[in-house]
């Protein structure tokens, strides 16, 4: 599952079923808007593997009554397919019941969406679904994309809804001008001096006398962080071959024919062998690259981007089972925390032997060489 890194959000964790040897695969969280908590559910039930009552109602039972269940469910029935000649199977005919019998279970994906193609005959059904209540129906819109290279169709499930987001920025830093240092030089000694009767109006007063000037002289780099989305292995090959595949597909799913069904798995397998080539000849590139010349951080930092290792700023905090992720509600609950621990009682009382402890810890801290 992934999730913006503006977004506000907590990992749910769901009790398994049956000790973990149920069929759904589940991944869930928790995010916030309009002062409420949403659970999004990944579900998906492997092919082949029937979904019970019982199962379902074990995860259901543990979200929140504003939920959203996606996933693929690999279940066939007419509520969903009711222009297909496919026959109900288990898992669509459980579902059906549970929608009959819970008025806040609603399928929101519409009838005969194509979410999955079949490479064999071009055939097409509704296998990745969208559960939610009865109330969010009318802001939920489902709609395909377009052709990612996989049997099933990417789903774009629009939901008007916005979540509580976290401004995402950095420090700006100064972007000095060599040839502009004396005029900076000169306004700083030429800054307007005042009496300041306390230490903090020294404080800023110096700062300003500092900043002010460089505001004049010199420029700063931006506060917003971009996000590129980069694939150093794509090339011009991989984007032809991509564009055949997708041209071969439409047409197929037009005119399915013996001949247009076999030319679109012949260009599927291309464009996958060129895709792997390209990955394998990137990293090649990238391995030959590296010399003893190569500095640490440079190989520290691809690993970090491998692994999808990222500091982030935001730290949720949970409250009497509520997570809150507001920095003003966060900074107000750990306030009263501290008062209530940082009471006159809760001072510790310090024996002789502590403060001579604490002495000779200092001292010996003292005498060591400073970051060495």
């Amino acid at each position: 599952m992934l999730i913006r890194n503006d977004v506000y959000y907590s990992k749910k964790v769901l009790a398994p079923y049956n000790n973990g040897n149920g069929e759904l695969e589940i991944q869930a969280i928790t995010i916030k808007t309009n002062n409420q908590d949403i659970d999004i559910v990944n579900a998906y039930n492997p092919s082949r593997n029937n979904l019970t009552i019982t199962e379902f109602k074990h995860y259901f039972s543990q979200i929140n009554r504003n939920y959203f269940i996606v996933g693929d469910f690999n279940g066939h029935h007419p509520l969903w397919e009711p222009l297909k000649n496919t026959a109900s199977n288990y898992t669509g005919r459980t579902l059906y019941d549970l929608f009959n019998e819970n008025i806040n279970l609603c399928l929101a994906t519409p009838p005969n969406l194509p979410t999955h193609t079949y490479g064999y005959n071009a055939d097409t059904s509704t296998i990745d679904l969208i559960l939610c209540p009865q109330h969010y129906l009318p802001i939920v819109n489902a709609m395909t994309m377009a052709d990612l290279g996989s049997d099933h169709t990417p789903i774009l499930n629009t939901i008007e809804l916005y979540p509580e987001q976290q401004k995402l920025g950095k420090r700006p830093k100064w972007i000095f001008d060599i040839n502009k240092w004396d005029l900076w030089l000169q306004d700083v000694e030429n800054y307007v001096e005042r009496e300041n009767h306390t230490i903090p109006e020294e404080i800023k007063h110096f700062a300003e006398s500092l900043i002010k000037p460089g505001e004049t002289h010199f420029k700063k780099s931006k506060d917003i962080v971009s996000t590129k989305c980069n694939k150093i292995w794509w090339n011009e090959h991989c984007a032809r071959a991509t564009a055949l595949r997708r041209r071969a597909k439409n047409k197929m799913k037009r005119q399915p024919t013996p001949q247009n069904i076999q030319n679109y798995r012949r260009l599927h397998a291309a464009a996958r062998k060129i895709h792997k080539l390209a990955k394998r000849t990137a990293w090649r590139n990238y391995i030959s690259r590296i010399s003893p010349k190569t500095k640490p951080k440079d190989i520290w930092r691809t690993i970090r981007n491998f692994k999808g290792l990222k500091n982030t700023n935001r730290s949720n905090l949970l409250h009497n089972k509520t997570v809150i992720h507001n920095t003003q509600e966060k900074s107000e609950l750990l306030v009263k925390y501290f008062q209530s621990t940082m009471h006159k009682q809760n001072i510790f009382n310090y024996t002789h032997e502590h403060i001579q402890l604490i002495d000779r810890t200092a001292n010996s801290f003292h005498n060591e060489t400073y970051n060495c």
